[in-house]
């Protein structure tokens, strides 16, 4: 949003006008114009984090990729699934990702002290 310096003067929108705070706007333009920066900013972000994971049925490259990392994640998580009940204790884990047995708490959302398929890949999109 452009505002000439010299319509917020004519128009008695602009405060005093001291090196410090030549530019500053009255209580309800400074939140509108805050709200306005902060949803431009928060918005893009949501979008972005929905889209984040493509689907497995995709086509092109975001497709085979997704198909690639699922198929190698689906193998890591069998490989350390040693008792084979579809959970992985925080020791199960580390024999195939230090990082996630490192962060195991951040990865096990519901705190049961286990991951499950979801957990372990860090969404839902992905049936194993």
């Amino acid at each position: 949003m452009v505002i000439a310096v010299s319509e917020l003067v004519g128009s008695g929108q602009l405060s005093h006008c001291r090196p410090s705070h030549c530019f500053t706007l009255p209580g309800t333009a400074m939140r509108s114009t805050l709200l306005s920066v902060c949803l431009s900013t928060i918005l893009p972000m949501a979008a972005l984090a929905q889209t984040a994971v493509p689907d497995l049925d995709q086509q092109g490259r975001r497709g085979d990729i997704a198909r690639k990392v699922q198929e190698k994640a689906a193998r890591q998580f069998d490989q350390a699934d040693l008792d084979k009940d579809g959970r992985l204790t925080e020791q199960e884990v580390a024999t195939v990702s230090p990082f996630k047995a490192r962060a195991f708490a951040e990865f096990d959302k519901n705190g049961d002290g286990v991951l499950d398929w979801p957990e372990f890949v860090g969404h839902e999109r992905w049936g194993k």
